[in-house]
């Protein structure tokens, strides 16, 4: 079990006054790995977007700070979250998580030089745009994420909560999709997480 901490966009409205200087002091934790999830959500709105810019602004601070990689929320919020990104030097990686976007997005992001991690998404029958974004990944940013309890893969979609177990259908696919076989994008998708959040690799 491995640790990322960080403010949701759906929380920076309730934040309190020394909120920051409390997340640096368990972000700069040696078992903490990366910052996050942080970012921007303009489809539901759960904190007003100032709130979140604000909160957002000052996680990407406290990542180059610390040093450690971040994980991205970005719903609806594409241009505003990489507007923020370009804003900034010195973070040491950064990966939209739970990626959900269109092929365009996903160019832009990888052009940055930024992750994507896929879920359970890519196995639903409507996300042909999806599975052509992990038919354009490169090889070496290859990550898979089940983002429990949500999104379980087909064929065990209906299955409430989604786990660690259910990845391996999103893998299967993948691997299909980029004519791998299953053991090759396994060990591809796990030493590029390793190598993301700095954990030593096999």
């Amino acid at each position: 079990m491995h640790v990322a901490a960080g403010i949701h966009p759906h929380e920076a409205g309730k934040v309190t006054a020394n909120w920051d200087s409390e997340l640096a002091s368990i972000v700069n934790r040696p078992d903490v790995l990366a910052v996050g999830e942080m970012g921007l959500d303009y489809h539901y709105d759960f904190s007003d977007r100032p709130s979140q810019l604000r909160v957002f602004r000052r996680q990407l601070e406290l990542a180059v700070q610390a040093r450690k990689p971040i994980v991205i929320h970005c719903r609806e919020a594409h241009a505003d979250v990489m507007s923020e990104l370009r804003a900034i030097t010195g973070l040491k990686g950064v990966v939209f998580h739970c990626f959900t976007g269109t092929s365009r997005e996903a160019a832009e992001i990888l052009e940055a030089g930024y992750w994507l991690s896929l879920t359970g998404v890519v196995t639903f029958k409507k996300s042909n745009e999806l599975r052509e974004v992990a038919r354009m990944l490169p090889a070496d940013r290859i990550m898979l994420e089940t983002d429990s309890p949500y999104l379980s893969p087909e064929p065990v979609r209906s299955v409430r909560p989604n786990e660690p177990a259910h990845l391996v259908h999103t893998a299967r696919r993948i691997a299909n999709e980029r004519g791998m076989n299953f053991e090759e994008l396994a060990t591809l998708s796990s030493e590029n997480t390793r190598r993301y959040f700095m954990l030593p690799t096999s």
